[in-house]
């Protein structure tokens, strides 16, 4: 419990850390798909964007990506992401919407990645993290999807205050370790709402599962703690 209390102590730490370098980032206007490979900058979208392929590659440190509002759709091609980072770190997105694409936001081998105030529909998987580490995605809602959230293979991150709703899979943890899941609603999802497959000392606390198909499974998975949740109608 202490080892927990201390991992929370860190992610708050985190949101602190990621909330204070975003603010101070210099404006770059971004109109169209790119990759963006400018450190310490803070891409602001000014226009809906449509593409087939990968529409935006993060290849640099300390970057904001805000939608502004703007809407980014795909054509659901596979292995194509809305958003697409490797091997990165202190990156911020928000304030965007992301539609038909197989992985909405895909972050790989990363961390101290911040995704907030985003909405996702019509993925394979709306989120995906592989390999990544300390890292929040909070206040998202992922509809429509395989997968709303997906960890696999990552440690110490937090899924918080988001919305799982018409999904296959609310939230899955996949070879995943010392993860926090809370304060979520997890809704009408037709398999699980939260599925833990190969992930242990993971916390999954304050979350309302409603009217999935199975509330929360666990699969070859120990020590994690289940606290304070609320099952409705699985």
């Amino acid at each position: 419990m202490q080892g927990m209390t201390y991992k929370l102590i860190f992610t708050l730490v985190l949101i602190v850390i990621i909330s204070s370098f975003s603010s101070s980032l210099s404006q770059v206007p971004l109109s169209s798909c790119s990759v963006l490979n400018d450190d310490n900058k803070e891409y602001v979208l000014t226009s809906n964007l449509t593409s087939s392929l990968t529409c935006i590659t993060i290849d640099a440190d300390n970057v904001v990506l805000n939608g502004n509002g703007y809407v980014i759709s795909g054509n659901n091609k596979r292995e194509e992401s809305g958003v697409y980072a490797k091997s990165n770190s202190d990156i911020v997105i928000e304030n965007i919407e992301i539609n038909n694409f197989y992985t909405g936001i895909e972050i790989e081998s990363s961390n101290n990645i911040e995704i907030r105030n985003v909405e996702i529909h019509n993925s394979k998987s709306a989120i995906h993290f592989i390999a990544t580490a300390d890292s929040l995605i909070n206040e998202v809602n992922a509809q429509s999807s395989d997968i709303g959230v997906l960890l696999t293979t990552s440690s110490n991150n937090q899924v918080s205050n988001s919305i799982m709703e018409n999904n296959e899979i609310g939230i899955k943890l996949s070879v995943s370790s010392d993860n926090f899941v809370k304060n979520n609603k997890i809704m009408h999802n037709t398999n699980y709402g939260i599925l833990l497959d190969s992930s242990s000392y993971n916390n999954i606390m304050n979350n309302v599962l409603d009217d999935n198909k199975k509330g929360l499974v666990m699969k070859q998975s120990l020590n994690n703690v289940v606290s304070e949740i609320s099952i409705i109608n699985s």
